[in-house]
């Protein structure tokens, strides 16, 4: 990756990728941002109906470890899903939600 950074700071090969980007269409320019943002901040987290500790320590910006205190404070619920302890996105929607508004008050 810094070799890829460092030859992109040189001045040609910026200028050939700055053509590239210019000529592409509307649809390549969109396929590429996803590809960058996949690349930089990985998958996105998905809307369905249940998400994985990881995955909801990124929607809230928390840790692993104010999770589990949220769970055992009670002010998130987990559901066993086999050996999976998950958690329903509805419910992460609704806390933030309301935090949203507690934020606001």
């Amino acid at each position: 990756m810094i070799k890829e950074q460092k030859r992109l700071l040189d001045s040609s090969e910026l200028k050939k990728k700055l053509m590239e980007l210019e000529n592409m269409s509307k649809e390549e320019l969109k396929a590429y941002a996803e590809k960058l943002e996949r690349k930089l901040f990985g998958d996105p987290i998905p809307e369905g109906e249940f998400l994985t500790i990881t995955q909801v320590g990124k929607l809230l910006n928390i840790s692993r470890s104010t999770i589990f205190r949220y769970r055992k404070e009670g002010i998130l619920n987990t559901h066993k899903i086999g050996n999976k302890t998950l958690f329903a996105r509805a419910e992460i929607d609704k806390l933030m939600r309301k935090e949203a508004n507690d934020a606001e008050c």
